[in-house]
């Protein structure tokens, strides 16, 4: 009868008959465990605007979508003349948008107030006067439930027109503000 005694690295097999004999063990079988990570891979793709975000795991399903409304103020017909007050239609234009971004639940990211004159004038005067309309206007919509925190109002003066200046209806056109509001909402189905 062979009876096996193993130590770390050698076996010694002995039998009644013989002496005993010290053999090598053969090397241990390696011990592989296989271990699976979940890692989350976020992969940045340029979004076409409007983007649609559907978000699962809800009794019903919400849709996020991404906005960018564009308004215009008139410079002649929404603020009094050389003066940066707004007239009953510009109040009424502004009431408008401030409403339909709360009965809409839009949450604004960003609101750009941005202002434009034409070239007729002091330039000094035309400077001063865009930069205190687009505050007159953002005042106004702080009145209305808006946050001033996400507004940024820049005044640009003669700089930027869209039309020549050579006649009086190219010089209201370049009178002007534009108002654009960037946010999202949630569309509940």
């Amino acid at each position: 009868m062979l009876r096996a005694i193993d130590k770390p690295r050698y076996v010694i097999v002995q039998s009644p008959q013989s002496k005993p004999v010290v053999k090598r063990a053969p090397p241990p079988e390696p011990i592989v465990k296989t271990v699976t990570k979940h890692v989350p891979v976020y992969i940045q793709k340029s979004v076409p605007k409007p983007m649609i975000r559907t978000i699962f795991n809800q009794a019903y399903p919400v849709i996020e979508r991404l906005q960018t409304i564009h308004k215009t103020l008139a410079g002649g017909s929404h603020f009094a003349n050389n003066s940066a007050s707004l007239t009953y239609e510009g109040r009424g234009a502004l009431d408008r948008l401030a409403a339909d971004l709360l009965r809409d639940r839009v949450v604004i990211h960003n609101t750009g107030i941005v202002r434009h004159t034409d070239s007729v004038g002091d330039t000094a005067f035309n400077q001063r006067l865009s930069e205190q309309r687009p505050n007159s206007v953002a005042n106004y919509l702080v009145g209305r439930r808006l946050n001033r925190g996400t507004m940024t109002v820049i005044g640009r003066g003669k700089n930027q027109p869209i039309a020549s200046n050579a006649t009086m209806s190219d010089r209201a056109q370049n009178r002007r503000v534009n108002i654009i509001v960037k946010g999202s909402q949630t569309i509940r189905r």
